[in-house]
């Protein structure tokens, strides 16, 4: 059996959720946010940010949030599509 990071590293070469507009609860998040824009102020951690369909919209939004993800592939995909995120963004 693979480890995990293999087995995600392995999605990510593949294509996959590359094109793939963010997800509902995402779109939720950021409705609220822009009806709201003190929550914008805080801080969030991005668990399995993945390669950025998710966190890029929620890092545009305003929000200064980090991302983590334990594919390296990922990591590279999303670095090359928001290049002004990479300090925001680790491999771990």
């Amino acid at each position: 059996m693979a480890d995990p990071a293999s087995a995600w590293d392995k999605e990510y070469q593949g294509g996959r959720y590359q094109d793939e507009p963010c997800v509902g609860f995402v779109r939720r998040i950021l409705q609220t946010l822009a009806e709201n824009p003190r929550i914008r102020a805080g801080r969030g951690l991005y668990v399995g940010c993945g390669s950025g369909r998710n966190y890029i919209p929620l890092a545009d939004s305003g929000l200064d949030i980090t991302g983590i993800d334990i594919s390296n592939t990922a990591i590279q995909i999303l670095s090359a599509r928001a290049p002004e995120l990479a300090d925001k963004i680790i491999h771990a």
